[in-house]
């Protein structure tokens, strides 16, 4: 593993300056649960970590009928599992929320996290030079891609479990489940 700075801010201003412009660059770590992985097998090589954990109010949620709900980058996803107003009003999030991963993961991974979490696709996590890669080709188009991901026209979309799934809305696109 390559030598790495670690960067712990505490204002979201630096955190920002830390992280600067490149994924290659700096990469940010609350759960850890994508990252420890990627570090592992060397799928990245940043020059920094930097800590979100000590970041003030990213950890909260928060609802009013007014501004609706505001989920921090921080939240774990357990969390949302957790709040009687994600379930009564939001009972889609609560359930994605209760059913992805494994309680491990639940506990650890971040809303955040999970919208930065690179791709789960095998064919990007080992040696083949795929389009995320920078290479001329999607290998899971034509070729394993039972579990990872639905590929349909033009549009990519990620769902572990197609029987969690009611629909998608994508670029140039809509798909909805049938019973």
């Amino acid at each position: 593993m390559k030598r790495f700075e670690y960067i712990q801010p505490e204002k979201l201003s630096e955190a920002s300056l830390a992280l600067g412009k490149s994924w290659e660059e700096a990469l940010p770590y609350a759960g850890g649960t994508d990252l420890y992985g990627m570090l592992k097998h060397e799928l990245v090589q940043p020059d920094k970590i930097v800590n979100l954990k000590k970041l003030p109010g990213m950890d909260k949620i928060e609802y009013s009928q007014k501004s609706g709900l505001k989920i921090g980058a921080l939240v774990k996803i357990s969390q949302l599992v957790k709040q009687d107003v994600i379930k009564e009003k939001y009972p889609v999030l609560h359930q994605a929320a209760a059913q992805v991963a494994s309680p491990q993961l639940r506990n650890m991974g971040t809303i955040g996290g999970n919208l930065c979490q690179r791709p789960r696709c095998w064919y990007f996590r080992s040696e083949f030079q795929c389009l995320r890669k920078s290479g001329d080709i999607c290998y899971a188009v034509d070729g394993e891609n039972k579990y990872h991901c639905i590929i349909w026209r033009r549009a990519l979309f990620h769902c572990s479990s197609l029987r969690y799934c009611s629909g998608f809305t994508g670029p140039g696109c809509t798909i909805n489940r049938r019973k």
